[in-house]
């Protein structure tokens, strides 16, 4: 036994009087169906608490999660099969619970993203961290924080074999009374569980943000607009005959969904070609998992043969897409990875504008830098001439930067470049080709790239300084001409000098340099990005405005 488990063994031993997990002769005991609700589910939290107890026996480290649990569930049912009296206790409270709860929103919402946008999910799930549980409203779905509260519970869930599934089945069902005849209303929240989520992938596929991203179809030829009726048709003639033939009808729904499963693909191409919005990536993720809900309540309702194999990973599967759902970390970065990916997929396309490839882009990769390397050699002298004004610190700051923000924006404008400011570009365009490198074919192209992007950096470094020194050199020598003074005097010159060493500050500017010009890179692909989104450039190219001034001193021909 390892020294991690042997610590966690000493926990449970310090912790255990703390515990206060009560016996299973106790919980066993304390059954009773004509409790109120809140007292019954009380006693079915400390059921499941009893279950998921460890116990004094240490777990080995290297045994499966979930073992102990469910040989707690097997002795529970050896206990009560020695005893009728429990055993009857046991399963009347278990059906009065089924009975007074609804299942609706534990098969709709259970484990979905809610029907709110990212933004405000987001606040909602910060909110419920730090309030206390609402009110018990009589939905199963409302309970799964009490119930299943900690992280292992789905492993023991799932752990739950065939054999023992059903005799908790027969344990439940078991030893009906008169009275009880109408305790399972699991079928019949299964059936309003589809029909509200098939309305809801409805309501949301019809919706202006996701139909114009799907198709040019007639409002009622969307899959999503058919849902609802083909869910209806498949229930209705359940209802009316529970002994039918079936498969059309299913066939057509499941026909529907994944239909319904492609117009969600159509969309997400759609995103990937205009630009991405994260609420309605939220929506389509919502959608999606609508529509895999559907698909496993129908084979619950429908396969009885599969009904009980399927039931206890189901559960399991609720469980564990609740606890998921309940943090916004996971929110977070299920939301956004594409938004970000898309960001750095169009800071790729510009990286490769920077890469040259044969002995004609190497050169007018030289040119460029040349003329970016000149651009620069004003712009420093421009800054030593600024920083002699006696400004406010705050106003000379701002003043420095637009120096540098004017000269960034006329080296884009003529079309020069900077080394500098190549990797922050050069990277995404690199990593977007690393796919598949263990392919050997693939491999060898990823090591040209790379070969051709140091060439092209060396050529930028190169051309940046070959036009930088000599120019303000020039610059210098004019002005000492002109002033009869040396531009820069040299007590200035001797601490600039000293202020960039190796063994000082400059490495870390130098590193910190090469992060704000990352999250520049992103913020220009973030607003690629929302350009591409809002279509600006079409609105802008078919602006009345626009044209009227395009046109402006044209002659007619």
């Amino acid at each position: 036994m390892g020294w991690f488990a042997q610590c966690k063994a000493v926990w449970q031993r310090l912790r255990s009087p703390f515990m206060r997990t009560p016996s299973l002769d106790a919980v066993i005991a304390s059954a009773s169906p004509t409790d109120s609700i809140e007292e019954r589910l009380n006693w079915f939290c400390d059921l499941l608490e009893w279950i998921r107890h460890p116990g004094e026996k240490v777990v080995d480290a290297d045994e499966p999660r979930g073992k102990v649990q469910t040989g707690r569930v097997r002795l529970l049912l050896q206990t009560l099969e020695r005893n009728e009296t429990q055993r009857v206790a046991v399963a009347r409270t278990l059906r009065s619970i089924l009975r007074d709860t609804s299942a609706l929103d534990l098969f709709c919402e259970t484990g979905i993203p809610r029907e709110h946008g990212f933004f405000r999910e987001v606040s909602i799930r910060l909110t419920e961290r730090f309030l206390p549980d609402r009110p018990y409203s009589g939905e199963l779905g409302m309970l799964f924080d009490r119930l299943f509260p900690h992280r292992d519970d789905p492993d023991w869930l799932e752990r739950l074999d065939e054999a023992t599934f059903d005799r908790l089945r027969e344990l439940v069902q078991g030893d009906l009374e008169s009275e009880e005849a109408e305790w399972d209303t699991i079928q019949v929240d299964m059936e309003e569980a589809l029909i509200q989520l098939a309305a809801s992938v409805r309501i949301a596929g019809t919706s202006l943000e996701i139909r114009s991203r799907i198709t040019r179809k007639h409002f009622r030829e969307l899959p999503f607009f058919k849902l609802t009726a083909a869910t209806e048709a498949l229930l209705t003639l359940r209802r009316a005959q529970p002994d039918a033939d079936l498969s059309a009808e299913l066939n057509h729904l499941r026909a529907q969904i994944e239909s319904c499963g492609k117009g969600i693909d159509t969309a997400y191409t759609h995103l990937e070609e205009y630009g991405v919005s994260t609420d309605i990536v939220y929506q389509l993720d919502r959608m999606e998992k609508q529509l895999q809900r559907m698909g496993i309540l129908l084979e619950l309702m429908l396969n009885k043969d599969a009904r009980v194999t399927r039931m206890a990973g189901f559960i399991a599967q609720l469980v564990r897409e609740h606890q998921q759902h309940r943090g916004v970390r996971s929110l977070v970065r299920g939301n956004l990875q594409l938004l970000t990916r898309k960001m750095v997929e169009r800071t790729a396309e510009t990286g490769e504008h920077y890469i040259a490839r044969d002995r004609k882009q190497y050169k007018e990769m030289f040119q460029h830098a040349a003329g970016g390397g000149m651009i620069m050699a004003v712009t420093t002298w421009m800054k030593f001439a600024l920083a002699t004004i006696a400004f406010p610190q705050l106003i000379g700051g701002i003043i420095l930067g637009f120096n540098y923000a004017i000269s960034f924006v006329a080296i884009q404008l003529c079309g020069f470049t900077l080394a500098t400011k190549q990797p922050a570009t050069t990277a995404p365009a690199l990593a977007a080709k690393m796919h598949n490198v263990r392919d050997p074919v693939a491999l060898e192209k990823l090591v040209d790239e790379i070969v051709c992007l140091i060439r092209s950096q060396i050529a930028a470094i190169v051309g940046n300084l070959a036009l930088t020194f000599p120019l303000a050199l020039l610059i210098a020598y004019i002005g000492h001409m002109v002033s009869g003074a040396p531009l820069l005097g040299m007590e200035k010159a001797e601490k600039t000098l000293h202020s960039l060493s190796v063994f000082g500050m400059t490495p870390f500017y130098a590193a910190f340099t090469g992060v704000l010009l990352w999250f520049t890179a992103l913020a220009a692909g973030f607003g690629d990005n929302w350009f591409a989104y809002h279509r600006l450039r079409n609105g802008i190219a078919i602006h009345s405005g626009t044209k009227r001034r395009c046109t402006i001193g044209q002659v007619p021909g």
